[in-house]
């Protein structure tokens, strides 16, 4: 039987055993409800069980891993001196699983043998008992990391799929993506290109600088996922993903819409902020008549207080155009000859210091002009 069809718990497959027997000393404690007592089991490097003792527990099972890597004395080397490293990416994958599992206790000590700080301090501890995904997320995350955000649930989606979880609003997010996090069956996936990218790119409509929390259970039977991609199991396949999309991108858009406001008729992909693609027709089939082209720029250009400064020499003189111009193309030749050099007469000089924010207008001064230069003789 494959068990692809049927593994839905914390359980892994049997080459997964042996590769962490090859990498420490493996032992396992277990008791069922109907033992007595429980099993010490021991194996060696190649996953064989070496001993099998009576031991004294509660029911339930505890996998311990000790050596690590002692056999392999380069990569062991390197583990010890990425240590750091190493405790908080496993951190971070406990995390994702107490966060799809809060049916489930998760306890994580941390033991440094010697130096400063010797001891042992806790580093992830949940109740087993959140009734929700923002309670579960809030216990392993922290409040402030949920303190906006918003549910989310989608049921009968493409046919089959169930999603719920947590979007955060636009008044949240985060400088980077580090907490989107998402489950197929209550486990842990690397999140998927497109649903990610369309959830993005929607809440990049409301704030483009922050990238959303994203804490997302999609839930289905096991056929509807293809998880033989990749070894770890990470990287996986869904089906029906066309209709799983659409239906993700209606219940996010409505989710980060404004209160009161209906969706637009823009789509993501377009990049379109504030405005609809009717209004956009609408006013590129409607121009303003010609003889009205200047109404708008008059009725915006109000007489300027005394005093007042100007961004630029276009603008002022824009704003000193007397308002009773005639089209150019309604003047005969000669009023335009005409009307120019009145204008020329009339045209005041102007200095640098006439638009200086703050400072008075500077009288005009005559510049004299560069003496010629003496003509050269004639050559023989």
């Amino acid at each position: 039987e494959d068990l692809s069809s049927s593994l839905d718990s914390f359980g892994f497959r049997g080459e997964a055993l042996a590769g962490i027997c090859a990498m420490g000393d493996l032992t396992i404690c277990t008791r069922t409800a109907s033992d007595t007592a429980g099993s010490l089991l021991t194996y060696d490097r190649f996953g064989k069980l070496t001993s099998s003792v009576p031991a004294a527990r509660e029911v339930g099972t505890t996998v311990s891993v000790r050596e690590l890597f002692k056999r392999l004395p380069v990569r062991h080397r390197e583990f010890l001196r990425n240590v750091k490293a190493q405790v908080s990416t496993a951190l971070r994958h406990i995390q994702a699983y107490a966060i799809a599992r809060p049916d489930v206790r998760f306890h994580v000590v941390a033991e440094r043998m010697r130096g400063h700080g010797a001891g042992r301090n806790t580093l992830l501890s949940t109740s087993g008992s959140a009734p929700g995904w923002l309670q579960s997320a809030a216990s392993v995350l922290g409040d402030a990391a949920v303190s906006d955000v918003r549910p989310v649930e989608i049921v009968g989606a493409a046919g089959g799929w169930n999603i719920s979880g947590l979007v955060s609003t636009p008044a949240g997010g985060r400088r980077s993506r580090d907490l989107q996090l998402f489950f197929v069956n209550r486990r842990p996936i690397d999140p998927p290109k497109r649903i990610a990218k369309l959830i993005n790119d929607i809440y990049h409509q409301h704030n483009s600088r922050m990238s959303p929390v994203i804490i997302l259970s999609f839930t289905a039977a096991q056929q509807f996922v293809d998880v033989n991609v990749t070894p770890d199991k990470r990287t996986v396949f869904l089906h029906n993903e066309e209709a799983l999309l659409a239906d993700i991108q209606r219940a996010v858009m409505d989710l980060l819409a404004p209160a009161g406001s209906t969706a637009a008729a823009t789509l993501a992909s377009f990049g379109i902020r504030g405005a609809t693609v009717a209004a956009r027709a609408a006013e590129a089939e409607s121009p303003a008549p010609k003889s009205d082209r200047r109404a708008p720029q008059e009725a915006q250009s109000a007489p300027p207080a005394e005093g007042a400064a100007f961004e630029t020499p276009e603008k002022f003189f824009a704003e000193q155009a007397p308002a009773d111009i005639a089209d150019e193309d309604e003047k005969s030749p000669a009023a335009m000859a005409s009307g120019s050099q009145a204008s020329a007469a009339q045209q005041p000089e102007w200095s640098l210091a006439s638009f200086a924010l703050g400072s008075q207008v500077a009288e005009p001064t005559a510049v004299a002009a560069p003496p010629a230069a003496p003509a050269r003789p004639p050559q023989p």
